[in-house]
C-alpha cells in the first residue's frame, strides 16, 4: 500500500511546503490515497501567512541558529567531497531531475523509471527541459549511477538508480537530520530509519516537492534566481560558514574548493551583491556577506526542516498498525 494514502492527515505546515492544489489532485486517485472530504481548498493568502507564522516559530525555536550552521557546513563539506553533486547535480533543476528519478523508482514499487515519464515531469513541473534531464539521464548512466532494466512495453526505455546513486541521497538526507537533529533532537530517530526503502522514499519525495516548486527559496527572489546557478548556494553556504568563524573566503578558495573559474564565482558574488546578499569590502578586496544573507538564509533553512519534520511525520503514521518510524 503507498505511504501516499496517509498524506491527508499530515501535519498542516507540511502542506505548507507543498503545491496542495496541484500537487494532490495529481496524486490522490480512487486507488491510491484517500481524503476526508475529497477535496483541500488553501487560499493563497492564508497559504503564505500560516507559512510564515511556521517559519517564524522554527527559526525562534533553540538551537536554530547552530543547526542552521551545521547544514550549512555539511552541504559545503559535502559538495566539495562529491563530484557528482559538485559537477552534475549543482543546480536546482538538475536536482529536481535527480530527486525526480528516484521518485519515481521509489513510487512505482523501485523498478526503475521510464525517460519518457521522467520528460513529462519536467515538462509538467518546469524544473528542467525534457532535453536536458535526458542528458543528465545519459551522464548518469555513463559514470554508473543509473542502469538499464526491461520494461514491460519493449516501446519504452527504463533505467534505474544503482546504490551508488540511491547512497547518496541517503547521505545527503542524512546529513540534513543529523543537523536538524540540533533543533529537534527526536527526529534523530529517522537517520537510521532512512535504511528502510519506505522511510527513504517518503523523504525523498517531500524533498522533491521542496526543491522542485523552488520553495527552497520560499519567496525570495534572490535565492530564486540565485539556485539556477551552478553551485551558487552552496558557495554562499560557505561564506556563511566562513563568517561565522570570523573569516572571508578569497575567490580562489571558492574557485578551488567547488571546482569552477574564478569569474563564474566572480559572477555569483555580483549577483549576490545586486540582490543585497553581499558587499564588497575594499579593505579587504574581497565580497563579504551582509546581514540580509543570515536572514534569507535561516528562511531557507527553516523551510528545508518543516519540510523533513514533515516527512518525519507521515513516517511516523501507522501502516498496517506499525508506525514506520518509532517515535
Amino acid at each position: 500500500m503507498s505511504w501516499l494514502r496517509y498524506r491527508h492527515n499530515v501535519s498542516f505546515w507540511l502542506y505548507l511546503l507543498m503545491d496542495v492544489h496541484a500537487e494532490l489532485d495529481r496524486s490522490c486517485v480512487p486507488d491510491r490515497c484517500s481524503r476526508p472530504d475529497g477535496q483541500i481548498v488553501v487560499r493563497d493568502e492564508e497559504f503564505r501567512t500560516t507559512e510564515d507564522m511556521a517559519v517564524g516559530e522554527m527559526i525562534a525555536r533553540d538551537g536554530f541558529a547552530r543547526a542552521s550552521l551545521a547544514y550549512a557546513a555539511a552541504m559545503v563539506d559535502l559538495h566539495s567531497a562529491d563530484w557528482v553533486l559538485n559537477r552534475v547535480i549543482n543546480d536546482r533543476g538538475r536536482m529536481a531531475a535527480a530527486l525526480a528519478m528516484l521518485d519515481l523508482h521509489f513510487q512505482g514499487n523501485q523498478t526503475g523509471f521510464a525517460i519518457t515519464d521522467l520528460r513529462e515531469q519536467a515538462l509538467i513541473h518546469g524544473f528542467a527541459s525534457p532535453n536536458r534531464v535526458t542528458a543528465l539521464v545519459g551522464a548518469l548512466r555513463v559514470a554508473g549511477f543509473l542502469r538499464p532494466v526491461e520494461a514491460t512495453d519493449q516501446r519504452l526505455k527504463k533505467v534505474a538508480p544503482t546504490e551508488l546513486f540511491v547512497a547518496l541521497f541517503r547521505r545527503l538526507l542524512t546529513l540534513q537530520l543529523q543537523a536538524q537533529v540540533l533543533v529537534r533532537p527526536e527526529i534523530g530517530g529517522a537517520v537510521a530509519a532512512l535504511a528502510d526503502p519506505s522511510i527513504l522514499g517518503v523523504f525523498l519525495h517531500v524533498e522533491l516537492v521542496v526543491v522542485r516548486r523552488a520553495a527552497l527559496a520560499g519567496h525570495e527572489t534572490a535565492t530564486q534566481a540565485l539556485a539556477e546557478r551552478a553551485n551558487a548556494m552552496v558557495m554562499l553556504y560557505a561564506v556563511f560558514v566562513a563568517e561565522a568563524a570570523g573569516a572571508l573566503l578569497p575567490i580562489s578558495e571558492l574557485a578551488r574548493r567547488f571546482a569552477v573559474a574564478r569569474s563564474h564565482v566572480l559572477s555569483v558574488l555580483k549577483d549576490a551583491e545586486a540582490h543585497g546578499l553581499m558587499m564588497l569590502d575594499p579593505a579587504a578586496r574581497n565580497f563579504r556577506p551582509t546581514a540580509r544573507l543570515e536572514q534569507v538564509l535561516y528562511r531557507l533553512f527553516a523551510r528545508i526542516f518543516l519540510s523533513q519534520a514533515g516527512a518525519y511525520d507521515i513516517a511516523l503514521l501507522p501502516r498496517d498498525g506499525t508506525a514506520l518510524v518509532s517515535g
